[in-house]
């Protein structure tokens, strides 16, 4: 009896130590490390940043679809996203876009803090003409109604436009945010415009040189 259960025995202890050992970590790396890079988020993350991506256009009718959402930096309260995907707005068509996004933990909510659109059929940019002014003096207005106590005004000195979905134009400027005597910040703004109906799909312009912080002021 004793030489049939000493294999046993043998054999069971060694299968109990494969099975700790893969519990384990592994030898000279540390158990609380964090991967390097982003890493790719799940679908909360998914669902929050479409979610945010379709609150920050007034129109009805959008379309996300998400093909990656990558955790960039990370806090108790907070993830900071970056995603990848597509968007259609009412009867534009697929038109890809890069998302970046600020995930609150608290309220599983994500704010957009920046969204460039990209043309699917690679179509040139195209002069702004008019338009440069008139993106320049919308995005005043809501300057001014986000600052409502002091006076200021948004001077864009390049806007680049470029046609994308069905005759939508996508717009961004850089420039400064001037106000009247109390300081200028450095600016920059990115706009939907529908020249078909004249009506501002989508306008965020962000104060700060950087261009990491929270947006000022959205739609």
């Amino acid at each position: 009896m004793r030489n049939t259960l000493q294999p046993l025995i043998a054999t069971s202890a060694l299968l109990l130590a494969a099975v700790l050992g893969a519990a384990l970590p592994a030898a000279g790396s540390a158990s609380g490390a964090k991967p390097s890079g982003p890493t790719q988020a799940g679908l909360p993350f998914e669902h929050a940043v479409a979610d945010a991506v379709r609150d920050s256009f007034a129109a009805d009718g959008i379309e996300v679809e998400l093909a990656r959402v990558d955790v960039i930096a990370a806090n108790a309260s907070q993830r900071q996203l970056a995603a990848r995907g597509r968007v259609a707005v009412g009867r534009s068509g697929w038109m890809p876009l890069e998302v970046s996004a600020l995930y609150d933990v608290a309220s599983a909510t994500a704010t957009v803090q920046r969204l460039s659109l990209r043309d699917a059929e690679a179509r040139p940019a195209v002069p702004a003409g008019a338009l440069a002014a008139r993106l320049s003096d919308e995005a005043s207005r809501r300057l001014q109604a986000e600052f409502a106590g002091q006076a200021a005004r948004m001077e864009l000195a390049g806007v680049e436009a470029r046609r994308v979905g069905n005759g939508l134009v996508a717009l961004e400027g850089v420039g400064r945010a001037d106000f009247a005597g109390e300081g200028v910040a450095a600016a920059s703004v990115h706009a939907l415009y529908d020249p078909a109906n004249d009506r501002w799909l989508r306008l965020q312009y962000r104060l700060g040189g950087d261009d990491t912080g929270e947006p000022v002021a959205g739609l």
